[in-house]
């Protein structure tokens, strides 16, 4: 009788139970994530607030306003930040710079949220230790939807009122937001502002599916990016065709909300209700399956390992094919798009009473060198870094030990896992230099520009490794915050890159940045002396970080 009361009483229980004690895991949700939420909350409004009011003191007439819009009207840029139907504003060019970009990385940046709660701590093991309390089966599905979403609409409520404060002057109405009134200019900002929070909203949902569905964190990430980058995609075609394609693409919706032109809120509400519908089915999942176990299993591998993954190098790079394959076609498909706009580009810039930007302009070669190369290199230097913290990865889950274990050294683990970043980067540097060179070749008729572009690109391999070092430097010494030091410098570094000029930060300081030291060639002559620099620190940061590696505990 008692082993039968046993067996049913869970059965019982489990749905009424389901979000017990929910209120306690909220509290103990926003303990862990507050800060990534509060950064993610200053980072996101602030770039849209900047970024309008540098374009306010950039644009200062219709005629510029107009040179930009001209610049972005060409079909490649279009597919890449999407259309609204009242351009000609500073909010509008306000749009066309960041608003693509700015809401993809707040659905991406809430997608990464979310798997860290959810699949994340099932990876770890914090999962099954939490659902050891009194812990309903659905309270940490919904702790996090509830934050995540808290997170997308009060960014989306905090970038609207910004807007409209910024905005709302009667005397200025015209250049700011080509509206006929201050309401108006209020409504407008409005649908800016949920807008973004709307492809917050989008993370949610998918962010939710994707972790009932995949076997693991990464994949939960890597599937998600995927279901986003399918999306925008759909959306650029039939931006790009001016067909019914574009809101077929929840992302479309988000751009059809058309701020300062229709106005239109019920896109919102519709990409609310998918979201819903993406929760509820993820909802339904976790009812029926086991915890750490997933609706797609893990891919089993082969019997026997091939010759190449018996190998330090070898198995870093079958460990990274996905990550390879995907910045791959990233850094063949934009490159090619601005090859193809150089020239107007130089137009737009050529005109402003901006320090700096107008004698970048004087030539083509001077937008290439200084503005598009380092750019595009400073992304691959982004996957220096990323590359380079794998190493950190796989100590963490105990890749490294089992590697330890059959007797090799450290020092040349952490080296032949560094050659296929190096060698990486040297590929990367190329195709992005092939890619580019073409597309700028092809516009200008002058093939012969093709190995100076690639060059050019290859004057930043210092500089990429830099960002490399300064991981291997944290991950020898102090390994538990190298990955973060890390990201933070290349956030540090993108950021000077793209408001450098506008903040008016002293020449002498930016000239101490690795990508602004690279001579920016071909717009200036070939300084060998920087790059010389940048190879010895990089050489040396790697050198003391693997005598700190070889000294410390593993795991650390």
């Amino acid at each position: 009788m008692s082993t039968a009361a046993i067996l049913e009483a869970p059965a019982t229980r489990s749905q009424r139970d389901s979000l017990s004690n929910l209120g306690v895991l909220l509290g103990f949700t926003w303990k862990r994530n507050w800060v990534r939420l509060v950064v993610w909350l200053v980072i996101v409004v602030g770039m849209f607030v900047f970024i309008f009011d540098y374009y306010k003191a950039l644009f200062t007439n219709e005629s510029k306003l107009q040179s930009f819009i001209s610049t972005v009207d060409s079909p490649s840029l279009l597919a890449m930040v999407g259309i609204i139907s009242n351009p000609i504003s500073v909010v509008g060019a306000t749009w066309y710079k960041f608003w693509m970009f700015g809401s993809l990385m707040l659905g991406i940046g809430v997608l990464f949220l979310m798997t860290r709660n959810l699949r994340g701590d099932e990876d770890q093991g914090r999962a099954e230790l939490i659902r050891s309390t009194p812990l309903g089966i659905h309270s940490r599905l919904a702790s996090s939807v509830i934050w995540m979403s808290v997170l997308s609409i009060v960014i989306g409520i905090l970038t609207g009122v910004a807007l409209a404060a910024l905005t709302s002057d009667p005397n200025n109405l015209q250049h700011l937001v080509n509206v006929s009134s201050v309401g108006a200019a209020i409504q407008g900002s409005m649908v800016f502002g949920m807008s973004i929070g709307a492809m917050g909203l989008l993370g949610v949902g998918i962010g939710a599916l994707t972790n009932e569905i995949s076997p693991s964190s990464s994949s939960a990430n890597g599937t998600g990016m995927a279901i986003f980058g399918v999306l925008y995609i759909i959306r650029m075609i039939g931006d790009v065709q001016s067909n019914p394609a574009t809101w077929v693409s929840p992302i479309g919706w988000g751009q059809k909300m058309d701020p300062y032109g229709a106005d239109r809120w019920w896109p919102f509400i519709m990409i609310v209700i998918l979201a819903a519908i993406l929760v509820w089915v993820a909802w339904m999942i976790q009812s029926s399956r086991d915890l750490e176990d997933s609706i797609a299993p893990q891919r089993k591998g082969k019997a026997g390992a091939s010759a190449l993954i018996t190998r330090v190098w070898g198995l870093g790079m079958r460990l990274q094919r996905g990550s390879f394959i995907a910045w791959i076609v990233c850094l063949v498909i934009f490159p090619m798009v601005l090859g193809s706009v150089i020239k107007a580009i130089r137009d737009m810039i050529s005109g402003t009473t901006m320090a700096g930007l107008a004698n970048m302009a004087d030539t083509l070669d001077g937008v290439l060198g200084m503005i598009f190369i380092p750019m595009l290199a400073l992304v691959v230097g982004i996957f220096a870094a990323q590359s380079a913290t794998s190493l950190r990865t796989d100590e963490a889950h105990g890749v490294l030990e089992s590697q330890l274990a059959t007797g090799v050294g450290r020092v040349s683990w952490a080296l032949q896992r560094l050659a296929v970043t190096f060698v990486a980067i040297v590929v990367f540097l190329l195709i992005t230099g092939v890619c580019l060179g073409a597309s700028y070749g092809a516009l200008v008729s002058d093939m012969s520009r093709l190995p100076v572009v690639i060059g050019s690109f290859f004057a930043y391999l210092p500089a990429c490794c830099l960002l490399a070092s300064i991981f291997v430097l944290g991950f020898g010494w102090w390994p538990r915050y190298a990955v973060s030091v890390t990201w933070i410098v290349v956030v540090a570094l993108w950021a000077i890159m793209i408001v450098g000029l506008a903040l008016r930060i002293p020449s002498w300081l930016l000239d101490l940045m690795p990508f602004n030291a690279t001579p920016a060639v071909p717009a200036v002559p070939m300084n060998w002396t920087p790059i010389i620099v940048l190879s010895l620190i990089a050489a040396a940061f790697t050198v003391v970080g693997l005598i700190g590696f070889r000294r410390r505990n593993v795991p650390a």
